[in-house]
C-alpha cells in the first residue's frame, strides 16, 4: 500500500487557460437550484399578499390625492405638491406593469 503512493502518478494533460481565455466566446453560467411544489406554492401565496398589498395602499393614496385635489380649498402650490405625487403613483403603477418579470 505504501509503496503506490511513492509510484509517481500520471497527471491529465495540462489546459493552457490563456489559449481557451483568447478563443472563447462569450459564456453565461448560472446555477439556480430546483423548486419544489411546496416552495413554489409558498412562493406564489406571499406574492399575492404583498401584491395585493401594495395594490390597496397605492390605490388609497390614489383616492386621496384626487380627494385632496377636488375639494378646491387648498393653495395652488398644495395642489402642485399633490400632482406631483399622483403622477408618481401613476408612474410607478405603469412601470410596475411593464417591468415585472417572471
Amino acid at each position: 500500500m505504501t509503496s503506490d503512493l511513492r509510484q509517481p502518478q500520471s497527471l491529465p494533460p495540462a489546459v493552457d487557460l490563456l489559449a481557451l481565455a483568447k478563443n472563447a466566446g462569450p459564456v453565461d453560467v448560472s446555477v439556480s437550484p430546483q423548486e419544489t411544489a411546496e416552495d413554489a406554492n409558498h412562493r406564489r401565496w406571499k406574492d399575492k399578499i404583498l401584491f395585493l398589498f401594495g395594490i390597496g395602499c397605492l390605490g388609497l393614496l390614489f383616492l386621496i390625492c384626487l380627494w385632496i385635489l377636488a375639494l378646491g380649498d387648498q393653495s395652488l402650490d398644495e395642489k402642485k405638491i399633490w400632482m406631483s405625487v399622483l403622477a408618481s403613483l401613476v408612474t410607478g403603477m405603469v412601470g410596475f406593469t411593464i417591468g415585472r418579470k417572471y
